[in-house]
C-alpha cells in the first residue's frame, strides 16, 4: 500500500490534530508539514517542500471520516453507448 507511513503518521497523530479538524494536513513519513485551510494550498505547500518525486500526503483533518465507497462491479451508463457498440438502426439514418 502506498503512503502507509504517511496514514500511520495521520492515525497516531490525530488526536493532536482535531483541534484543526476541517482543515488540511499535509505528511511527509513520520512528519507533520504543515495544516492548511484548503486541499489546494496544502497541496501547493506540499509540492514546494517535496517536489514531484517524493511521497507525501494531503489529507483532511476528520474525527469520523466518512468512508468512500466505490463498486468494482459498475456498468456502463444506459444513456451513453460505448464506443465499442454499433450505432442503433436509428442514428444511422
Amino acid at each position: 500500500m502506498a503512503l502507509e507511513r504517511e496514514v500511520q503518521t495521520y492515525q497516531c497523530r490525530l488526536p493532536g490534530l482535531l483541534e484543526h479538524e476541517g482543515q488540511y494536513v499535509v505528511v511527509q513519513g513520520e512528519t507533520i508539514a504543515g495544516i492548511w485551510p484548503t486541499f489546494d494550498q496544502a497541496l501547493e505547500h506540499g509540492y514546494d517542500c517535496f517536489g514531484l518525486h517524493e511521497a507525501f500526503m494531503v489529507r483532511k483533518i476528520e474525527r469520523d471520516p466518512q468512508p468512500k465507497y466505490f463498486s468494482r462491479n459498475f456498468q456502463s451508463c444506459p444513456t451513453s453507448t460505448a464506443p465499442s457498440d454499433p450505432p442503433a438502426p436509428s442514428q444511422l439514418s
